[in-house]
């Protein structure tokens, strides 16, 4: 058919990669020419975009071979041997390796079969990521948006890719961050994609419904539908598998419950703000959407009034003092305003403690030990985790 033509295609970028193959094993010139003739990959460089009348005479008369000698005149070619490269029956370019006729030849019909195998090992992979971009697309579509109208045409396009939404799914959100420990962002990137990986292969063992989207900034994971002590256990042994790589730490938000099949980006919503909350806070890498508070409208604000906002409540404080601030708030807070608990977290005195709360009373006008003027500071605490990069930038 005309698609699998089409698929079947001899592009520029496959030319390239099977004539780096062959010359692993062949130690002669080779070039690859399209259905037109035109030599888009060669060991010599300087050849690539030019005519190979000999490859245009192979197409056109349908020839199973063209040797071309030192006499023979064909425009942009050179001696050497020359085959069609054949796929479902179709020509779809042409093969050729330069040299003395006498030495190549040998290497003719190998180069031709190596080639075609290539050609269908890249066609496969080709098809299959196009597979997965349209299962990636349908995803994204049924996960985060909420305009597209999920009915029966929908349901049965998915079902056609092998994905039957209509299952009874909750939904985690994933993200995976790696320390600095990374010498550069390429080291960076693949430790991310293994640890992204694992993740996914584990996924599938451990639950063959699950369906998997990878967005710009997460993983968004839906899985059979289970109580949230069993969600919460799935959640750390994907937490535990992943982390086994140096360097790597997983956050989880996961949604408060399952949902209609129509309704599942509602789901992925409470999630993702779960995910948030979990990476602005310390100790607590899984949380569940109903054990958030704050988060729940905070991603509503701009990042412009988080920052007025903490400018605001901490006035004239440097970047240095401001952070130090912060921590001893958070410590005081987490444990419950007691002043023992917190100073024995901090590993200062309570009498230095007791100092540092009062100056930021003096300094601020509202004094943190105060339950009425707690609310303020736990916002700044939420805002200041989100927007620190931002606090100081002209």
């Amino acid at each position: 058919t005309g698609s699998e033509k089409s698929i079947m295609r001899l592009s520029r970028t496959n030319a390239e990669k099977i004539v780096k193959e062959l010359n692993t094993v062949i130690d002669q010139s080779v070039n690859m020419m399209n259905e037109e003739g035109i030599i888009i990959a060669s060991t010599d460089q300087e050849r690539v975009g030019q005519i190979h009348e000999g490859a245009r005479k192979i197409i056109e008369q349908n020839l199973e071979e063209l040797v071309i000698r030192p006499e023979d005149v064909y425009e942009g070619s050179l001696e050497g041997v020359n085959y069609p490269i054949m796929i479902g029956g179709e020509v779809i370019g042409v093969v050729g390796i330069t040299g003395p006729v006498q030495e190549v030849a040998k290497y003719g019909q190998i180069t031709r079969k190596m080639t075609e195998i290539l050609m269908q090992e890249l066609s496969i992979k080709e098809q299959k990521d196009m597979d997965e971009n349209l299962r990636n697309r349908f995803l994204s579509e049924w996960l985060l948006s909420d305009t597209v109208m999920i009915n029966k045409n929908f349901v049965d396009r998915g079902k056609r890719m092998h994905l039957d939404i209509t299952l009874p799914r909750r939904i985690m959100v994933i993200a995976v961050h790696v320390s600095e420990c990374y010498s550069d962002s390429l080291d960076e990137m693949r430790s991310v994609e293994s640890a992204e990986n694992r993740i996914k292969n584990l996924l599938k063992r451990l639950d063959k419904d699950s369906v998997y989207l990878k967005s710009s900034s997460c993983l968004i994971c839906g899985v059979a539908n289970r109580a949230d002590r069993e969600l919460e256990h799935l959640a750390e042994n994907l937490k535990e598998a992943a982390e086994k790589q140096p360097g790597v730490r997983l956050a989880i938000g996961i949604d408060d419950r399952c949902r209609l099949y129509t309704m599942t980006h509602i789901s992925y919503t409470k999630a993702y703000k779960a995910l948030q909350a979990c990476m602005r806070a310390h100790g607590k890498d899984i949380r569940f959407y109903n054990e958030i508070n704050l988060e729940i409208f905070t991603d509503e604000i701009s990042d412009l009034s988080k920052k007025e906002y903490v400018q605001k409540l901490f006035p004239g404080y440097r970047h240095e003092e401001l952070a130090e601030v912060i921590g001893v708030l958070e410590v005081l807070y987490e444990t419950e305003g007691s002043i023992t608990a917190a100073s024995e977290a901090l590993h200062m005195h309570k009498n230095t403690l007791q100092y540092k709360l009062k100056r930021i009373y003096e300094r601020t006008g509202y004094d943190p030990r105060s339950l009425r003027y707690s609310a303020l500071f736990l916002i700044a605490i939420d805002f200041y985790r989100e927007i620190r990069g931002l606090l100081y930038e002209e």
